[in-house]
């Protein structure tokens, strides 16, 4: 199956090789350099706490926002021919980029609980909300270059698989271990999983020492509806890069 195929069967695919080596010691060597500015906290807090405007600790982790805000140096390696076809064949060509961002954890943290990304950068309203809307098409894909494995070690990544137009509500107990149908999907470092943005998934715990990090950008349709909520750092980002720039939504 293509990954296109595979996003409307079962709702995520990935991309081996996305990035590079280097590009993965490159993020990795600044998600360490932002977490070491705000103390190399415990990358994780039942209870949200911002330390900026643009960095969170809570139950998903130490969180950055606005990623390339914060990292400008970052914008030509934060993307992939790949993936960037991959999400134009699934969501048309003039799709646009709608947030970047990345998160930084440890085995301090939890079972993350079952959850998808409904509304993309408005995630969050929509869950207090508790919407569950029908789709035809896809409106939004979850990129997540995941910077080590997710081995049994390293955080195993749990996912319910669906088509497109299948019911978006939650199957079962969202705090609970294991759904009914659920797969376990190891993701090699360097390598970009794809969510369709209703596809419910869960993390396990991490079971060595170190940070688990990963890198994450939400791509948009075009006939998706308006976020309240925008990466203003995208609306500012001056950059060279043809492919960065091709993705670009930019305020009129």
């Amino acid at each position: 199956m293509s990954v296109e195929s595979d996003l409307r069967e079962r709702g995520y695919a990935w991309i081996e090789n996305s990035h590079s080596a280097e590009d993965v010691r490159a993020f990795r060597e600044a998600l360490g350099e932002i977490h070491a500015r705000f103390g190399s906290p415990a990358p994780y807090a039942a209870h949200a706490r911002e330390l900026s405007p643009r960095v969170l600790l809570n139950p998903t982790g130490f969180v950055v926002f606005e990623l390339l805000g914060e990292c400008p140096e970052l914008a030509p390696r934060i993307l992939s021919p790949a993936v960037v076809h991959a999400a134009r064949a699934l969501l048309g060509h003039d799709m646009h980029l709608e947030l970047t961002g990345a998160n930084v954890s440890d085995a301090s943290r939890p079972f993350f609980s079952w959850h998808n990304h409904l509304g993309g950068i408005d995630v969050e309203e929509h869950r207090a909300m508790g919407d569950a809307p029908h789709f035809d098409r896809s409106e939004r894909l979850i990129a997540v270059l995941y910077l080590d494995e997710t081995d049994a070690d390293g955080g195993e990544l749990l996912v319910r698989p669906r088509q497109i137009d299948d019911p978006t509500g939650p199957l079962g107990d969202t705090m609970a271990e294991h759904w009914e149908g659920q797969v376990t999907v190891h993701v090699p470092r360097g390598a970009t999983l794809l969510l369709e943005q209703c596809t419910w998934h869960a993390v396990r715990p991490m079971r060595r020492e170190g940070l688990r990090m990963f890198v994450g950008a939400y791509f948009t349709a075009a006939h998706a509806p308006p976020t309240r909520n925008r990466d203003r750092s995208l609306d500012a980002l001056q950059t060279d890069d043809p492919l960065l720039r091709s993705v670009l939504s930019r305020l009129e």
